[in-house]
C-alpha cells in the first residue's frame, strides 16, 4: 500500500480473481420456506426467471446471486479511482490484470518462451520475485477485471 493507505498502478496485490462464467449458475434462494429470511435454504442452479426478491441479501426480483468460480490470486493494478455513482460516490475500484503461475504440467516451457518473446499480445511474462512473494507468472490481459478496494490485499507489507 502507498503512504496514504492507497494502492498504486503497477503494484502487485492479491484480489479475488474470478474465472469467466460460462455456465450462468446462480444461488436460488427459497424465500417461501422462511419469509422472515432468518434461515434461508438455497441451491446452485442454472439461471432462470423469475424469482422472489431476497431482502436479506439486497437482491431485487431482477437480480441474482451468481455463483462464479475463482480464487485469491496475485494481480497487477493498472489503474483505479472512485465510482462516483450517486448511491455510493466513494466506492473505490481498481482495474487489475491477474497473474497465473506457470508451474503446472500442462503449461509447456515452449509456451513460456513464446510469452517471453511477446508472441502473444494478450499476455506478459513476469519472472519470480521473492520480495513480492511472486512465482514465475504470466499476466493475462484477456482476463482483466475490476476489484473493489475492500476485497484487495497488499502482496507484501512495506518495511518501516
Amino acid at each position: 500500500m502507498g503512504p496514504a493507505g492507497t494502492f498504486d498502478p503497477g503494484q502487485v496485490v492479491i484480489i479475488p480473481s474470478l474465472y469467466p462464467n460460462k455456465d450462468s449458475l446462480v444461488l436460488n434462494v427459497d424465500v417461501m420456506s422462511d419469509p422472515s429470511e432468518r434461515i434461508l435454504k438455497g441451491e446452485v442452479a442454472p439461471l432462470s426467471q423469475p424469482h422472489m426478491p431476497v431482502k436479506s441479501m439486497n437482491l431485487a426480483s431482477n437480480e441474482h446471486a451468481f455463483v462464479i468460480k475463482g480464487k485469491p490470486r496475485p494481480a497487477v493494478i493498472l489503474g483505479g479511482g472512485f465510482s462516483r455513482w450517486p448511491t455510493n460516490p466513494s466506492e473505490q475500484l481498481y482495474v487489475c490484470v491477474p497473474l497465473y503461475t506457470v508451474d503446472k504440467p500442462r503449461i509447456t516451457q515452449q509456451f513460456v518462451i513464446e510469452v517471453q518473446a511477446m508472441l502473444y499480445p494478450s499476455m506478459f511474462y513476469l519472472p519470480p520475485n521473492p520480495m513480492f512473494r511472486l512465482k514465475e507468472s504470466i499476466a493475462r490481459f484477456g482476463l482483466i477485471q475490476v476489484a473493489h478496494r475492500t476485497a484487495m490485499k497488499a502482496s507484501v507489507v512495506r518495511q518501516k
